[in-house]
């Protein structure tokens, strides 16, 4: 027999033994490096479904919310139930007349009976009175309320963050939201100067329109969201110019107009969801379906634009939103109604879904 050793893959280190099942350390950290890839797609796999994907949960389908509407315009069923009728109060009727009965005492049941409805009307106008006037006093007790409410969070508004977009209230802090940029734009005060005028509250309301007049400067504004400038910004400016004629909202409502125009420069002239007021450049929400415009947003422009354009003498702004129309009017409609983005460049629709909520953005548009 040979004495010749068969080979092994024993391993030595300095001629020590060292054990057979051991993994070198390149090969561990490669499977590592495996290990985190897979984590990390499927993170990113549930992260696109979450965001990308529609909500499905308690919702009716687009084929079968369509279903229901033929049916009910041709007249197979109601959309809405009829409302109850409001109860009436009863008329007491009047007895009939006996033939037999003499014509005096036919003549007193008659009087009888005349008098006994006098009191009944006469009873029941009383207590509608008091009804009404009830009512009138609990009407003026909560709008009292109400205005008390808005006189304290107005207060506490002047007391914390005076000139910052917004406050929180159990911090007792300012706070400046990604929609108005990272800049104290005065959200707060601009979005509550009709408020404070229809409610009276007219020391509050000069104070904040001084404000407006000395210290807001757009100039100072960052990335902001357009379709949150054009409701909080324009449109409470021009509700404050519409209810006290005075010019300074007017000039502020036109540069703000001004600032959100670079917006509307793409192929297509639908805006893009976020401008930056210093440079003027802009871009869409990263999670709007690949870089698409949001329908809820740029298709609520309309109402601020035409009367900024009216008030000023300035066409242009109503020529942006009417141009949004006639781009709209030309897309197909799938099953009856818009989804919810659109590219801004291509013209196309970005995710195809359409969803049927009250609370839903898309609800916010209507043709």
């Amino acid at each position: 027999m040979s004495s010749q050793q068969l080979p092994t893959h024993q391993k030595y280190v300095n001629g020590a033994p060292q054990a057979a099942y051991g993994k070198s350390p390149r090969r561990s950290m490669g499977e590592k490096h495996v290990v985190f890839v897979v984590f990390f797609a499927f993170l990113l796999i549930c992260f696109g479904a979450f965001v990308f994907v529609p909500d499905f949960r308690d919702r009716v389908s687009i084929d079968e919310a369509y279903r229901r509407w033929s049916q009910a315009q041709a007249g197979d069923g109601l959309a809405l139930q009829p409302p109850k009728l409001p109860l009436v109060q009863p008329v007491r009727p009047v007895k009939p007349v006996d033939s037999t009965t003499k014509p005096a005492e036919t003549e007193t049941k008659r009087d009888a009976n005349k008098r006994d409805i006098a009191v009944e009307t006469k009873k029941e106008a009383s207590q509608t009175k008091v009804v009404e006037h009830n009512a009138g006093r609990e009407d003026t007790e909560k709008k009292q309320k109400v205005r008390e409410m808005m006189k304290f969070a107005w207060d506490s508004y002047v007391q914390y963050a005076w000139g910052a977009n917004e406050l929180k209230p159990i911090s007792k802090r300012s706070h400046t939201a990604n929609i108005f940029g990272s800049t104290g734009l005065g959200a707060t005060i601009i979005d509550g100067l009709d408020t404070l005028h229809i409610m009276g509250l007219m020391d509050e309301f000069k104070r904040a329109r001084d404000w407006v007049d000395k210290d807001l400067n757009f100039d100072l504004g960052d990335t902001i969201s357009v379709f949150e400038a054009n409701i909080r910004f324009v449109g409470g400016l021009l509700s404050a110019y519409a209810l006290s004629g005075d010019e300074i909202f007017k000039k502020k409502a036109k540069e703000v107009g001004d600032k959100l125009l670079p917006a509307f420069n793409t192929p297509t002239g639908i805006p893009l969801g976020l401008i930056n007021f210093k440079s003027g450049s802009g871009r869409n929400w990263g999670w709007a379906s690949g870089g698409c415009s949001i329908l809820a947003e740029f298709g609520t422009l309309h109402l601020e634009f035409v009367y900024l354009s009216k008030i000023t003498g300035d066409p242009i702004f109503y020529d942006k939103v009417k141009k949004i129309r006639e781009v709209l009017k030309g897309l197909d409609k799938p099953n009856g109604l818009y989804p919810l983005y659109l590219h801004p460049r291509t013209g196309k629709w970005g995710q195809r879904t359409s969803r049927m909520r009250l609370w839903l953005a898309s609800s916010r548009f209507c043709c």
